[in-house]
């Protein structure tokens, strides 16, 4: 049994206290980390950005208490979703005035 009380600690993980240093963490395997990409649907890529866009992801990633890749990831899905939705109620309305 280890000596963390985990359910006393739970502040303490929230707020970055424990869990956020090198000596928590562990390199996972190429395998492993193959296994999360692929339960979450994740493919990396390459992408060149603006010095200046970056820098503005990572400040407002800092301030959504997040990293700038996931704010990333998250600013271009919003986006996609938004233009399907455009792309459907445009369709809807193409296929609506030709029946009429």
């Amino acid at each position: 049994m280890s000596d963390l009380d985990i359910d006393g600690d739970v502040d303490q993980w929230e707020s970055g206290e424990l869990g956020r240093s090198a000596e928590h963490a562990t390199t996972a395997s190429a395998q492993h980390a193959q296994d999360i990409d692929d339960a979450l649907g994740l493919k990396s890529i390459s992408i060149r950005l603006q010095a200046n866009l970056i820098e503005d992801l990572k400040v407002l990633a800092r301030l959504s208490g997040i990293g700038y890749q996931p704010l990333a990831r998250q600013i271009l899905t919003r986006y996609v979703n938004d233009e399907m939705h455009k792309l459907a109620i445009d369709r809807a309305t193409e296929l609506a005035a030709k029946r009429s």
